[in-house]
């Protein structure tokens, strides 16, 4: 995957000033992201249940809490009054979406019972009967680590006990159809995580949860942290500890000086949130992980190659944390996105969108992945470190690249073929070895 750091594009400040909106701290194209304008579409459960998710979002998020005014308003006029309209215009499932309703009976409180039902069930249970109203949101505010998300909860029936509680180690785990027929866990880039709880048999969800993702300048893990509080997720002792514990801050300006903040801040919020279900589940294996990607991009300032090629050599050059290279690559990382994610991106098209922060961690993950890395990453040797090195760098663990003549050309043999070098070691390797011992220091293993 390495052709060299210093061919590369370099994410210093000016280039990201172009992208990011000053106000919010965050991308412009992370604002926009049901619209597709980073280069790809999400949907969540399904079409309609996206488009009402959107809708409730878009009045229910922080900084915006309009339909909570409006409920307040509505009892001040009428305090019997029991549910609201939704605001919605648009003409795209129109008569469905409209069939929900706001209540207006306190919310909050309805929350914490449903929240303390989920957390109570144990693993295969039934959870305890919810009485609420069919078609009914209930919006409100609920507080975890100091941090208070604006939730909805949408409720498909009147009387819900036929959901059983799904508890899991491993977020990956939840994708197992056995779990799938219970629950789903889905979430957008950035604004909101979506926990869908099914009856037995059933197809479409009969309760959801949404709860706002606006904590990524902690470099919070909304999905796990949620998960993991109503008991759905329960983490093995030898798992990482959150990335935001051990890089904060001051620590990652520290680390990558010469990287732009919110540049370096977005990279590992997304190493953060995807680690775990990609296999980087537990320190030695963030810290290979971390070693390769630190190597690949020099330090993470590099996101594309700079050095020109010619043809699909120039089109589909080493981008990412990882440099992605390859058009194969492209296409197998694009259909990825598409199968596991619902993202339809035309990456084949437009390579350049593996520079966005998203697909420069996902694409180094899903290598990670696809090259069974993380069956090798079981130790802190240094030879574990030097065959991980040859798997992301040559491909193989036999040889790396080609024998070289004195002009430094590679050598061929009689019929002209390219005579490869079983003895080399990777490119960089001797880079490669600082990065792996300056991450050792970093994250202690137990």
């Amino acid at each position: 995957m390495s052709y060299g750091a210093p061919t590369a594009t370099r994410l210093y400040k000016y280039r990201w000033d172009a992208i990011q909106n000053p106000s919010l701290a965050l991308f412009a194209w992370m604002e926009k992201e049901e619209e597709g304008e980073f280069g790809g579409r999400l949907t969540i459960l399904d079409k309609k249940h996206t488009l009402l998710f959107n809708h409730v979002y878009s009045n229910n998020r922080e900084g915006n809490l309009k339909y909570h005014e409006k409920i307040a308003k509505a009892l001040a006029e009428n305090p019997k009054e029991e549910s609201i309209d939704l605001e919605y215009a648009e003409q795209e499932e129109k008569d469905w979406i409209n069939q929900w309703k706001l209540r207006t009976s306190s919310s909050d409180q309805i929350l914490e019972k449903i929240i303390k039902k989920i957390q109570k069930a144990s693993k295969g249970d039934k959870i305890e009967k919810m009485t609420l109203k069919a078609k009914g949101i209930y919006i409100g505010k609920y507080k975890l680590n100091d941090v208070e998300y604006p939730i909805a909860i949408y409720s498909e029936k009147d009387i819900i006990d036929n959901i059983t509680k799904v508890q899991v180690n491993e977020i990956s785990e939840l994708d197992k159809e056995e779990n799938r027929k219970h629950l789903r866990a889905e979430e957008t880039f950035i604004k909101y995580l979506i926990i869908a709880f099914y009856e037995e048999d059933k197809n479409e969800p009969v309760l959801m949860i949404q709860i706002e993702k606006f904590d990524i300048s902690k470099l919070q893990n909304t999905k796990e942290k949620w998960l993991e509080y109503l008991g759905i997720l329960k983490l093995e002792e030898n798992k990482t500890e959150s990335i935001n514990t051990i890089f904060t801050e001051n620590k990652l300006k520290e680390l990558y000086p010469k990287v732009d903040e919110t540049a370096i801040r977005n990279i590992f919020y997304y190493v953060n949130l995807y680690k775990n279900e990609y296999g980087v589940d537990n320190c030695i294996k963030l810290i290979h992980f971390l070693t390769q990607a630190d190597h690949e991009s020099d330090g993470f300032l590099y996101m594309e190659e700079k050095e020109i090629f010619t043809g699909d050599r120039e089109k589909y050059k080493g981008r990412g944390i990882f440099q992605l290279t390859g058009k194969n690559n492209y296409e197998k990382f694009q259909e990825h996105l598409k199968t596991k994610f619902n993202i339809e991106v035309n990456l084949v098209s437009n390579p350049e969108l593996v520079e966005q922060p998203i697909y420069a961690v996902l694409s180094a993950l899903w290598y990670w992945q696809n090259s069974n890395l993380s069956d090798y990453a079981t130790d802190l040797k240094e030879g574990t470190a030097l065959k991980i090195s040859k798997l992301v760098n040559c491909g193989n663990l036999n040889y790396c690249g080609c024998e070289k003549d004195k002009e430094g050309n590679c050598k061929q043999d009689e019929n002209g073929n390219k005579i490869r070098c079983y003895g080399c070691d990777p490119n960089g390797w001797e880079d490669r070895k600082i990065r792996f011992e300056k991450y050792k220091n970093i994250i202690k293993c137990e």
